[in-house]
């Protein structure tokens, strides 16, 4: 029989980040499993493909889906790229109600949907694409490592160990001690959590929240009317987090329903508690508890270890440690996936034939399961397409659902005369004039058809993620945040600390950049070049004649600078950068825009046509007092932004 991490290496973080939690430092980044993730929802469904990309399908009225639009979808659809920088991997995904959280391989977390309650942590009432949260009371350098969506809110677990919420708090779901809603990430409560408690896992349900620490103790706050708490108390909420009653058992996975809790022990045992009308807890009946029962083992052989559980609004999914699959509770819309419509109160086994399930999850009335090689299975409610089969019908059966891969190019770019493309595995090519190196094909002979960028200084199997193109040179980033450039480099615009030109990819140095900074975006403007660090930092090297690169001189700099903080306020957080002729336009975090340089043009937007060395904010001018702005480009001569509101 294989392995357990064999039989589940689909499964979710907490089989990565458990047996690592008590050890010092932060918890490690989070791996995308090899078979991807898939969560679900009432509406809607969301899939991380093995390579990292996004696809949505279902209810889209609120934009859940990510791609644009707010049309339903009955099928997959790529989710677009929105406000994150080209080539973004994710690594996790999340739904709610009506939004959706997906969180990037650098610890990232973004955003679309509804959000009427502050869920997004954004500054629109609707995001149609993904934009990244406000960072709100976590500092700027916080890098999550899981997502929770709830009803209508939502809940962080950062690296340190530590957890925010944002969004609907009116039963006390955020655990902040209040019931204040809150349109940016707010630290959770100590309440009756220990001094020093790290957390290792999070869990949403529709309005109750829960937390699981390194040593296996489980808190929980939140709606509490039907014992979902499992504290042995029933009670309205509870707005700070409280101990559930589970003695000496020590836990190692959780989740969520409706109005349910279910928990993993150690031992490999399930346990519920809370609402269970419809058999949801397994117990064999439907009488509510209101602290830890154990799952009946139902169908399940004697001695059956399960390994994996997910709990639906009304009904729970469980993976044995032999691959598997049983549900119980309610069966309205054939959630059991069992061929019928019978609600059980214990675990029955799924109708899954030999396939074994690496990840499985149970949507609100839907359930979906990742098979070994990456093939999606669906199986319930299909109301409003949320299965992906091309109907509304209902699956009582887990049925195969065809993604569409992803081919050919995910990006483009143009220079001076020049084109770069970056492929979907990766890769970097680029076709045009090459005078001065910038096809970095290690020649300087132009190219009527793509050909490969050369390897240069790029370490073997590097990806890259995003390109840009300057007039005589260009620039990459790769998936680890680091940049490279080639072609000119008569003014240091390349970065690598020389003037010497490179017809291959060279490293940009570390310059004034702290020593581990990781860029999220590159932008080559006229004989200089800006990189956004994943802190919100901007730095820039290059040509600097008309204070281009922001430092508050005219300096030319061979080597990354920090941009100055000019007219932004003091912690400015930046989202994205774009250099023109000889002008930069950046956007910060809050939606407002700063720009510097030359400005014979007016190209500034600050009612001048004076030269700036330093950010200026840009003026009003004809937007409605409080615009709120969520992408920037420049032209050699002239800017461009738009605005929240299209």
């Amino acid at each position: 029989m294989r392995s357990l991490y064999s039989l589940l290496n689909g499964l979710l973080a907490w089989l990565v980040l458990a047996p690592l939690a008590s050890q010092a430092g932060p918890l490690p980044t989070r791996r995308l499993p090899a078979t991807g993730q898939v969560a679900g929802s009432f509406y809607h469904s969301l899939l991380v493909r093995p390579d990292g990309s996004l696809y949505a399908w279902g209810g889209n009225g609120y934009g859940t889906l990510g791609n644009g639009t707010t049309t339903d979808s009955r099928t997959p659809v790529p989710v677009s790229q929105g406000l994150a920088p080209a080539g973004t991997r994710y690594v996790q995904v999340a739904t709610g109600n009506t939004h959706s959280l997906a969180l990037a391989a650098d610890g990232t977390v973004y955003a679309w949907g509804r959000n009427k309650y502050g869920q997004l942590a954004g500054i629109h009432t609707f995001n149609y694409t993904p934009e990244p949260i406000l960072p709100g009371a976590a500092p700027a350098s916080t890098r999550y490592v899981q997502v929770a969506a709830g009803g209508d809110y939502s809940l962080g677990l950062t690296a340190e160990g530590t957890l925010y919420g944002w969004g609907h708090n009116i039963y006390g779901e955020l655990g902040t001690g209040t019931i204040d809603a809150a349109s940016a990430p707010v630290a959770v409560s100590q309440g009756a959590i220990p001094a020093g408690t790290r957390f290792v896992q999070v869990a949403a349900g529709t309005q109750h929240s829960l937390a699981l620490a390194a040593d296996g103790t489980l808190y929980a706050w939140g709606y509490n009317t039907s014992g979902q708490l499992g504290n042995g108390t029933i009670s309205a909420s509870s707005l700070t987090p409280v101990a559930v009653s589970q003695g000496t058992t020590r836990f190692v996975q959780i989740a969520a329903g409706a109005a349910h809790t279910l928990a993993l022990a150690a031992d490999g045992t399930l346990y519920a508690w809370g609402y269970n009308n419809m058999g949801q807890l397994g117990t064999g009946s439907t009488t509510d508890s209101k602290v830890p029962v154990a799952v009946s083992l139902g169908a399940a052989p004697v001695g059956t270890r399960f390994v994996q559980v997910s709990a639906g609004a009304y009904h729970s999914l469980a993976q044995a440690a032999d691959g598997t699959l049983y549900s119980w509770g309610s069966n309205k819309d054939s959630q059991l996936g069992t061929g019928t419509t019978t609600n059980s109160l214990t675990p029955v086994a799924v109708s899954q034939g030999t396939t074994r399930f690496g990840q499985v999850v149970a949507g609100s009335a839907s359930s979906l399961a990742l098979a070994a090689d990456g093939t999606v299975y669906v199986w319930g409610q299909n109301l409003y397409g949320q299965l992906g089969t091309g109907t509304t019908i209902n699956s009582p059966t887990p049925v195969a659902l065809a993604i569409p891969r992803a081919t050919g190019y995910v990006q483009a770019t143009a220079g001076g005369a020049h084109s770069l493309a970056l492929l979907d595995n990766g890769s970097l090519y680029a076709w045009g004039t090459n005078s001065e190196g910038e096809l970095g094909n290690n020649s300087t002979t132009q190219s009527l058809a793509a050909v490969a960028v050369s390897q240069g200084a790029i370490p073997a199997g590097t990806r890259f993620k995003q390109v840009s193109g300057g007039s005589f040179n260009s620039l990459a980033l790769a998936a680890d945040g680091t940049a490279y450039a080639w072609g000119f480099n008569n003014y240091g615009q390349l970065g690598n600390g020389t003037t010497t030109q490179s017809t291959v990819p060279v490293a940009v140095s570390q310059g004034a950049a702290p020593a581990g900074t990781r860029y999220v975006q590159l932008s080559a403007g006229l004989n200089f070049a800006y990189g956004l660090a994943a802190d919100g930092t901007l730095y820039a090297w290059g040509y600097n004649t008309y204070g281009q690169l922001g430092t508050g001189t005219t300096t030319h700099s061979p080597a990354p600078v920090a941009v100055s903080q000019g007219a932004a306020p003091a912690g400015t957080r930046y989202v994205q950068v774009s250099g023109g002729g000889g002008h930069a336009l950046a956007l910060a975090a809050d939606g407002t825009l700063y720009a510097w340089g030359y400005n014979n043009g007016g190209q500034l937007g600050n009612n001048s046509t004076a030269q700036r060395n330093a950010p200026v904010a840009v003026s009003q001018g004809a937007a409605p007092a409080g615009t709120r702005y969520v992408q920037v480009a420049t032209g050699n001569n002239h800017s461009l932004a738009l605005a929240a509101d299209g």
